[in-house]
């Protein structure tokens, strides 16, 4: 599990993210993680865990998909693109990080689904990436015969 000692306040993510606190609002709205506090405590942002769902959330509209994410499958998503260029990632480190969401209430089972749904998305994207780039680079061929 992660320490709650990781997590810092609104004020401090909105300074990492160069941006205002009405800013972080919005974005909790939109479900950046976010730790409920005991009563009469702030909660917090793990750095971590905001950067890769900002990161996510960035990535999946740059390409243009418009399908509902959960936050926790933003998240999964960029952890995924990131462990592929991470040469210390191995499945135990996956399997810790994947623990370490738990702090938010989630299920291994929802932690789990949430990874394979977006595992499965990674594929089926760079495949169709694949394809179009054949065919395109088939088209130049083509013309260039004519």
């Amino acid at each position: 599990m992660i320490d709650k000692a990781c997590f810092v306040s609104q004020q401090e993510i909105a300074e990492h993210f160069k941006v205002n606190r009405t800013t972080i609002r919005a974005w909790t709205k939109q479900g950046m993680p976010y730790l409920n506090a005991d009563r009469g405590k702030s909660g917090g942002y793990h750095i971590g865990h905001t950067l890769l769902w900002s990161s996510g959330k960035s990535r999946l509209e740059a390409i243009r998909y418009h399908v509902e994410t959960s936050a926790l499958e933003k998240i999964m998503f960029a952890r995924l693109l990131s462990s592929e260029r991470d040469e210390y990632s191995s499945e135990e480190t996956e399997h810790r990080f994947d623990e370490g969401l738990q702090i938010y209430g989630y299920s291994p089972e929802e932690v789990s689904k949430a990874r394979n749904k977006m595992a499965g998305f990674l594929a089926g994207w760079r495949h169709a990436v694949s394809v179009r780039r054949a065919s395109m680079e088939q088209s130049v061929v083509t013309e260039q015969q004519s």
